[in-house]
């Protein structure tokens, strides 16, 4: 089975004019949790749909309409009845066509939000997909357990790429940015790992267990795959992080002495690097040289539009970089540590594009 979405017309239904973009996205909520979905079968996920009045819409001959659907085999339904007419899909296992994998549905297509959200701070997107966070948040009860920033992004504009996933027995939810897009994904839970065909994250983070700090070790022997890495992981932190709202904070550090440590956190839309001053045997004319600007017993420096500007993120960990060297750390003793502050949440943060099986994303 390799079908993929055709294009539908957007048509407003006079029954939902006045709605609310939350009280929309609340009534297609009620609509999919009221589903059973059986096993996943690919039979089973269509006779659920069906229930809902969607109809499946193939297309002859299949044919790729967005790139966010990697080109998987999936087949495309209709939203309706519903507030717009919109898009929804049901990607299929790779390794058993009739078995589903998840449904996703796009509520940039099927939620009309730009009336609502068109005057706030950032994009429509953004504005509504926080306060879907919320919505989700206390029908399903509970945190995500896991909040991850994938590595895929596009060229065209520096869209946040943030995701959450709610894993719940039976079916698992996740609601996340993919491009330009806020997406909607009911997932099988049997589904693990490669099979669910996401994305690598280039970051991701967990409730904390406890108090103790997740450090990690950084493998690689030279500086300049460090800074490659660290450049990846700073962009799409200084691009994910704000649109939660929420702060991060980023430590790499001599495994052999920890007080050898530079750091990077975000203050809105800027990022704040800092290095201390009363370790390194480099002269502070250096510091000084090359922007850096003593406090108290540390180093600071400051990059003002970060979050919107890859060029600025790329020389922090320029500078993050030189100043391990200054400290006298080695790449191959490199280790760190992180968190995220978010929604009232402490969260620990690891970050995968640090891993070998990461060459391919840079």
């Amino acid at each position: 089975m390799s079908e993929v979405l055709s294009t539908l017309s957007v048509v407003q239904r006079d029954e939902y004019r006045y709605w609310s973009s939350d009280k929309r996205f609340e009534h297609l909520l009620d609509q999919l949790m009221s589903l059973d979905l059986g096993a996943w079968s690919v039979g089973e996920v269509q006779d659920a749909l069906s229930t809902l009045g969607w109809k499946l819409l193939p297309v002859d001959p299949p044919q790729a309409v967005d790139r966010a659907l990697w080109r998987k085999q999936i087949v495309g339904w209709e939203l309706r009845p519903g507030p717009r007419a919109g898009f929804a899909t049901v990607m299929v296992s790779n390794r058993d066509p009739a078995q589903a994998v998840k449904l996703t549905v796009n509520l940039s297509s099927g939620i009309d939000f730009d009336m609502d959200y068109n005057d706030g701070p950032d994009y429509a997107e953004v504005a509504f997909i926080q306060s879907a966070w919320w919505i989700l948040l206390a029908r399903l009860g509970g945190g995500p357990p896991v909040w991850s920033g994938p590595s895929v992004r596009p060229a065209v504009r520096n869209w946040p790429g943030l995701r959450m996933v709610w894993e719940r027995p039976g079916t698992s939810w996740a609601l996340g940015l993919d491009s330009d897009q806020v997406v909607l994904e009911l997932i099988c839970s049997a589904t693990t790992g490669s099979a669910r065909q996401e994305p690598s994250p280039v970051w991701h983070a967990t409730e904390p267990a406890g108090s103790s700090t997740l450090v990690r070790r950084i493998p690689g022997t030279r500086w300049a795959d460090v800074h490659a890495r660290l450049t990846t992981a700073l962009c799409t932190l200084c691009t994910d992080i704000p649109t939660l709202p929420g702060q991060f904070e980023l430590r790499l550090r001599s495994a052999a002495d920890p007080a050898r440590e530079v750091g990077a956190r975000n203050q809105g839309n800027a990022l704040g690097i800092d290095a201390p001053a009363t370790i390194s045997s480099t002269p502070a004319d250096h510091w000084i040289t090359h922007g850096w600007t003593q406090q108290s017993d540390k180093w600071f420096q400051f990059f003002y539009h970060a979050r919107f500007r890859a060029a600025e993120v790329a020389a922090a960990a320029e500078q993050m970089v030189n100043a391990l060297s200054a400290l006298e750390v080695e790449p191959s003793e490199l280790e760190y540590h992180g968190c995220i502050d978010a929604r009232n949440r402490l969260l620990r943060l690891d970050l995968p594009v640090f891993s070998t099986d990461h060459d391919s994303d840079l």
